[in-house]
């Protein structure tokens, strides 16, 4: 178990990692500020309100362009030779640092994000009332749990998993693909779920194709209603749950992608 994991070592490296790329995490963090607070002001200037429903919407939208560039380009080091040598010569476990590049790159990234938004949000609405001459309009008083604090349990089933599957799957292609990392990642993001509806399309052409509804799998599919007020297919929970499951798969196969490097 030394081997792998030390926890010493591995804080260590952590440090090490933060002392080696504090600057570039520090103005990825400007940046991603400067990003939501002009998103979240032109919002405002244009709509003159914040509602509960609607900022969770443009939170999650914000949340998954950021884990694109910020998650999709994890393992800076792996995209050339001398830096790839460099990297595993480093004195920590394949492990640890596989370990540290998702917890700083997911986890922390997460976090800061939730932060962030809320400081922009605050900003966003300074500016406003500085700048706007409608003033009268009320605007969405927004905390830190309000996501879940208005959101219905059905309905937050679909985007998380969907969020959890994605920056999974941004992770484990940061390690997989070493050249084009992003495009390749976000290609394999948009293509596993595609490919599992056309492969359920496929299913329904072969076993029911008298009931085929042209490009909709024959799926016996309901809606799940949470309070009588909101539902989803159960077609799509499957699409979802199996996108959910591969993106597990590939975090193991990842791992043992980063351990073929091993020198």
């Amino acid at each position: 178990m030394e081997k792998y994991f030390n926890l010493t070592r591995f804080s260590k490296y952590f440090r090490y990692n933060l002392s080696i790329h504090y600057k570039a995490y520090f103005i990825t963090c400007i940046i991603l500020l400067i990003g939501l607070v002009c998103t979240n002001y032109i919002y405002l200037c244009s709509n003159h309100e914040y509602k509960a429903n609607t900022h969770v919407t443009i939170y999650t939208l914000s949340y998954c362009l950021s884990a694109i560039l910020v998650i999709g380009t994890g393992f800076p080091e792996l995209r050339t030779k001398s830096k790839t040598i460099y990297f595993l010569t480093i004195p920590a476990s394949v492990f640890e640092k596989y370990l540290v590049q998702f917890f700083i790159r997911t986890i922390c990234f997460t976090i800061i994000y939730h932060v962030l938004f809320w400081v922009s949000l605050k900003l966003a609405h300074h500016f406003y009332m500085l700048t706007d001459y409608k003033k009268h309009f009320a605007i969405y008083d927004y905390n830190f749990f309000s996501a879940l604090e208005n959101s219905r349990p059905m309905q937050m089933y679909v985007p998380i998993s969907l969020i959890i599957a994605m920056c999974l799957m941004l992770f484990t292609g940061s390690i997989i693909y070493k050249k084009h990392t992003l495009f390749k990642t976000v290609f394999t993001v948009i293509a596993i779920p595609f490919g599992i509806y056309v492969i359920l399309l496929i299913y329904s052409y072969i076993f029911h194709p008298g009931a085929t509804d042209d490009f909709y799998p024959t799926l016996y599919n309901r809606y799940l209603y949470d309070g009588g007020i909101y539902g989803y297919g159960t077609r799509l929970i499957l699409i979802i749950t199996i996108t959910s499951f591969t993106s597990l798969l590939l975090i193991p196969f990842a791992y043992f992608k980063l351990k073929e490097k091993e020198l």
